[in-house]
């Protein structure tokens, strides 16, 4: 059975769908499985209405922030703890936004790095030896 459902309420999506269409101006401006374009949105419409759009919680005068991903493939691994203790750098857990979707997780966190850059370059080269999926935020 297929229902089509608009709305921006993107829990209400989250919640009862399986597959997502994203229109902008009339046209569908990405479609696919709900956990991927809500994990990785690549338009730039899915990305204002999937990733938060309230900058107050990353506006600090610390270092440098980036976004974990998480698409459901490292579920059950501990990646913030084992990411602080094997760098010996904290990081400041800005905003997390994660969901359990058929037994695994999937969503964002945005981490702020700290302001000692050697720490936060140990953080970056960790993240870029694992397989946990991220990119600077602006």
């Amino acid at each position: 059975m297929t229902i089509i459902v608009i709305t921006h309420e993107m829990k209400v999506i989250d919640q009862i769908c399986d597959r997502v269409a994203v229109i902008d101006h009339s046209s569908i401006a990405e479609e696919g499985k709900v956990s991927e374009v809500f994990t990785n949105p690549r338009s730039a419409i899915a990305r204002e209405l999937i990733l938060p759009t309230d900058r107050a919680a990353l506006d600090t005068a610390g270092g440098r922030r980036i976004r974990l991903i998480f698409n459901g493939l490292y579920s059950q691994e501990p990646i913030i703890s084992q990411m602080v203790l094997e760098c010996q750098a904290p990081v400041n857990i800005l905003f997390a936004d994660t969901k359990e979707y058929e037994g695994s997780i999937y969503g964002h966190m945005i981490v702020e790095l700290p302001s000692d850059q050697r720490q936060a370059d140990k953080i970056i080269a960790w993240l870029g030896n694992s397989k946990v999926v991220w990119k600077e935020e602006n």
